[in-house]
C-alpha cells in the first residue's frame, strides 16, 4: 500500500485604502491536509484537518474498487524557502497603510476624483511526505498592489 500526505498553511493580509481612508483590513489564516492511499491498484482520497493516522485511515476507507495503478519508488527530498530582502511580515499594518497613502499621493492630480489602492500579502507553506520517506516542502511569500483611479473633466469620466 502506498500513501502520501500534503499539508498547506496559508496566511493572507488585505488592506484597502479608498479616497484616503482605510476601508478594510482583513487577515485570514487557514490550513488543511490531503491524504491519498493506493491499495489494490485503486486510489482513495480524504481531505481534512485530522491527525495523519486518521486521515490515512479515512482515505483508505475511500478505496472502493480494484485497479491496476502502480507507483515507482523514487527517493527525493528538499526544502525551498524564498527569502525576500525584507520580509513583509516584519512591517506593521500602520507602515503598510502609510505606504498606500504615499502611492495614492503619486496618482492624484486635478482630474482625479476617486482613488482606490489595495495591498495584498500572502504566505503559503507546502509540505509533502510519503511512505517511501520522501519529504519536500517550500515556503512562498507573495505581495501585490492594485491601483484604481477615476478621472473627470468637463465632459468625460474615465
Amino acid at each position: 500500500m502506498f500513501y502520501d500526505i500534503r499539508r498547506i498553511e496559508s496566511k493572507t493580509l488585505k488592506i484597502s485604502l479608498e479616497n484616503g481612508r482605510v476601508e478594510k483590513v482583513k487577515f485570514d489564516q487557514s490550513s488543511g491536509k490531503a491524504f491519498r492511499v493506493l491499495k489494490n491498484g485503486f486510489w482513495g482520497f480524504f481531505s481534512g484537518n485530522v491527525s495523519d493516522r486518521k486521515g490515512l485511515k479515512l482515505a483508505e476507507a475511500n478505496v472502493v474498487g480494484k485497479g491496476n495503478s502502480k507507483i515507482c519508488e523514487i527517493k527525493s527530498s528538499g526544502k525551498f524557502i524564498l527569502k525576500p530582502k525584507k520580509d513583509p511580515e516584519d512591517f506593521s499594518v500602520e507602515e503598510k497603510v502609510e505606504f498606500l497613502r504615499d502611492v495614492e499621493k503619486h496618482i492624484k492630480d486635478d482630474h482625479i476624483v476617486s482613488t482606490s489602492v489595495t495591498y495584498f500579502e500572502n504566505r503559503k507553506v507546502f509540505e509533502y511526505h510519503d511512505c517511501y520517506g520522501n519529504e519536500v516542502s517550500y515556503d512562498l511569500p507573495r505581495i501585490g498592489i492594485v491601483i484604481s483611479a477615476v478621472a473627470k473633466d468637463k465632459t468625460l469620466q474615465f
